[in-house]
Parts: C-alpha cells; sequence; structure tokens
C-alpha cells in the first residue's frame, strides 16, 4: 500500500522533541532546523535533518534511508539500510504522518531518550514538512 500524498520532496520547517509526561519541547535542531525529506514512489525513502552548531561543536546531524511501507492510512514504516547513527540500520523506524495540501507533519512512536546524566524520558519527536513546489533559475529550490 502507497500513500501518493507522500510521494515528493519535502523540506523542513520545523523539528520539536516533546516530553511524553510533561508536554515540554524542546528544539534538538535549534529554533531553525534544515532538512530534506525525499519519499520516491517506488518505496525508497531518504531523509537529512541538520541543524546549527552550537559553539565550536559540530552541526547536529541525523540521515537515513530505506525501503518503506504504508500499513494504514496515516502510518509508514521504513526499513533502515544506511544511517548516520548506526544502531538504525536494520531497524524498522515507524512515523504517523497527516498530509494537509503541501504540509506534512510526521511524529515519532514514543520512545525513551537517556539524557546525559543517564536518566530517561519517553519522548515524541514531531516535524512539519512542506512540500518543494519550484525549482528557480539559479538552482536554488522555493517552496
Amino acid at each position: 500500500m502507497t500513500d501518493d500524498a507522500l510521494i515528493g520532496t519535502w523540506l523542513l520547517r520545523s523539528h520539536q522533541v516533546e516530553d511524553s509526561s510533561t508536554g515540554e519541547r524542546t528544539e534538538p535542531f535549534g529554533s531553525a532546523p534544515s532538512g530534506v525529506l525525499i519519499i520516491l514512489a517506488g518505496g525508497r525513502m531518504s531523509a537529512l535533518i541538520t541543524g546549527q552548531p552550537v559553539g565550536d561543536a559540530a552541526a547536529p546531524l541525523i540521515a537515513y534511508s530505506g525501503q518503506y511501507r504504508v500499513p494504514s492510512p496515516g502510518s509508514f514504516v521504513t526499513a533502515v539500510d544506511v544511517a548516520s547513527m548506526a544502531p538504525w540500520v536494520g531497524t524498522k523506524q515507524a512515523r504517523s504522518y497527516t498530509v494537509d495540501g503541501n504540509r506534512l507533519e510526521l511524529s515519532t512512536a514514543p520512545a525513551r531518550m537517556p539524557h546525559a546524566d543517564g536518566a530517561a524520558e519517553t519522548r515524541v519527536g514531531r516535524m512539519v514538512w512542506v512540500r518543494e513546489t519550484t525549482v528557480v533559475a539559479s538552482g536554488e529550490a522555493s517552496d
């Protein structure tokens, strides 16, 4: 099963992580993250998300790709075969989604995520994407 509304190239507009117990939201890639999500009709997707560097540290980055399927409306699952985070390779990453015109909202499943101090909390990632709709003469994409 596929959902033609998902097919295309999407540009990231926001990425937040919500603590499931408190509702507190953070922006792990900063207030102006960059990203591209490419979903092909043939069943492959690829995502790249990066944020602003903090001080001398490198910018945060997540990249992954794999074959996806749509098991039910509003849900897609990617069988990850390449990723910037080695533990993701070989896993199935599930996302729920809604498409409203040229706007795509994705949510991760709730997951336990550790803090630097060793504590963990259950969090949900929420991303807003807009469909890439035009290419200008300079080769820069716009939406």
